[in-house]
């Protein structure tokens, strides 16, 4: 078994033989691929993953770069009824969309994330300022929240524009790399279907 939680190890192990793995001990997703190679003795099978991860971010990312101009900032949220997320580099979604695609996030959003020092409240806002936070284009991760747009959120040229994206969040929950690289493609796909329309 694998697990994150090492206080419930010794339960586990009654199961079957348990690894604590917890990917916040690593820098990349090379790094944990690796680690994990290792502690199950599928070294050469992580580095065939790694392989076809980083040319299949590369594909996405060059993708991405052939249609957007160089300068054009993303923003990524989620909506909700009191409240707007600011979803970061690092994070479901934001792994993907920066990290990955290598598209580049307003300098007003870059500030917050520093600001927050990975605090996740300190990185939500409220309607009233989401203008502030508004990149070229926006991309809005959708878990089905209830909300109701607002008269600032309506005026954004942005939405008047139809430079706003709407992903279904249910491809975004995860943050395994697995599920990190399909989310890439799918928002590299989504985002040239908007630029080009």
């Amino acid at each position: 078994m694998i697990t994150f939680a090492e206080k419930n190890i010794e339960q586990y192990k009654k199961i079957a033989p348990t690894i604590v793995f917890s990917t916040a001990s690593y820098d990349n997703v090379e790094a944990e691929i690796i680690a994990i190679g290792e502690m199950l003795n599928h070294q050469e099978d992580a580095k065939k993953f790694i392989v076809d991860y980083t040319a299949r971010a590369k594909v996405a990312e060059e993708k991405i770069k052939a249609v957007i101009p160089e300068g054009i900032t993303f923003s990524l949220f989620t909506l909700a009824e009191k409240e707007i997320a600011v979803i970061p580099s690092g994070n479901s979604g934001g792994e993907a969309m920066y990290d990955l695609l290598k598209l580049k996030a307003p300098t007003s959003i870059q500030k917050l994330i520093e600001d927050s020092n990975g605090d996740w409240q300190k990185q939500r806002i409220s309607w009233e300022i989401v203008g502030d936070y508004v990149g070229d284009y926006v991309g809005v991760l959708d878990y089905g929240q209830e909300y109701e747009t607002t008269f600032t959120w309506e005026n954004l040229d942005v939405v008047k524009n139809n430079k706003v994206i709407t992903f279904d969040g249910k491809y975004f929950f995860s943050a395994d790399p697995i599920s990190v690289i399909n989310q890439a493609e799918h928002m590299a796909e989504q985002i040239i279907k908007l630029v080009q329309k």
